[in-house]
């Protein structure tokens, strides 16, 4: 069936990836109904008619494990939709390893409780027969402001230099954007499994600092290494060929072009 005669439902639908999931379908003539987290608890929701969930409303980080999205997982499981997607976190793999995650050979090693969490709800999901979205590291206007790009944004913005502790870690970073494409052809494909939505190509810290330095006009010498760095070994980038080959889904946009973007929408540094 195309995406376009599929009809989906999308849990959380105000926040990041939740708004740019509705806005896509929004511009691509797609049947989408928005649903607001307070009504999943509490068991008003209900599939109407043969469409597909959306699970993206989940808070991108809990401090402690919250019993009541547990219990709101195992409900939206139960109910009889043509399809579901949760989506879930890159994390689960861990922070250490070199090459990029493959769902289906590399081992879950999650490093916190978010991580065990997210873990957990997958399995809710696939002993359903549900899809699971694994996703990178998502930018873009709107992102959480306690993410490493939103510090560096903020800190370029404010005093034209950058300032973050480690320049070393390496992340998958995916444009909001895209990963709302690609939810949603994973969604539409209907296969039980777990994919993973990122771009196959890593980026440091230091690598993000430089390019929004460019993007405001500046050189990489306003890049002020941390006097204190932790030293620890952190690389986590997604192998994304099992869902282009399932969907045919790839990344449209770039890093740079993202940051871009983003840099033209905001007030300029000095």
């Amino acid at each position: 069936m195309s995406i376009n005669e599929s009809r989906f439902v999308v849990t959380g639908a105000s926040g990041f990836l939740g708004s740019a999931i509705t806005a896509y379908c929004a511009s691509h003539g797609i049947a989408c109904r928005a649903v607001s987290l307070r009504r999943i608890p509490a068991g008003s929701l209900e599939p109407d008619g043969d469409e597909i969930l959306l699970h993206v409303g989940e808070p991108s980080v809990e401090a402690e494990r919250d019993p009541s999205l547990d219990a709101a997982c195992a409900a939206l499981a139960e109910m009889p939709w043509r399809g579901m997607v949760y989506c879930s976190t890159a994390l689960v793999y861990g922070d250490s390893g070199k090459d990029p995650r493959d769902p289906d050979h590399d081992q879950p090693n999650p490093p916190n409780d978010y991580a065990r969490t997210k873990l957990a709800r997958e399995e809710i999901f696939a002993t359903k027969g549900g899809t699971i979205a694994r996703l990178a590291n998502l930018f873009g206007p709107g992102m959480s402001e306690r993410s490493v790009l939103s510090d560096i944004f903020r800190t370029v913005r404010d005093t034209g230099y950058v300032q973050v502790r480690d320049l070393e870690p390496v992340r998958d970073y995916l444009w909001v954007d895209d990963a709302a494409a690609g939810v949603l052809m994973l969604g539409n494909a209907l296969v039980p499994g777990r994919f993973n939505l990122g771009t196959g190509a890593g980026e440091s810290v230091r690598d993000l600092a430089r390019t929004v330095l460019t993007a405001f006009g500046l050189d990489e010498d306003r890049i002020c290494p941390s006097s204190n760095p932790s030293g620890r070994y952190s690389r986590l980038i997604l192998d994304p060929q099992k869902t282009t080959e399932l969907t045919g889904w790839r990344p449209e946009t770039s890093l740079a072009e993202g940051i871009e973007r983003m840099a033209a929408c905001g007030p300029e540094v000095n």
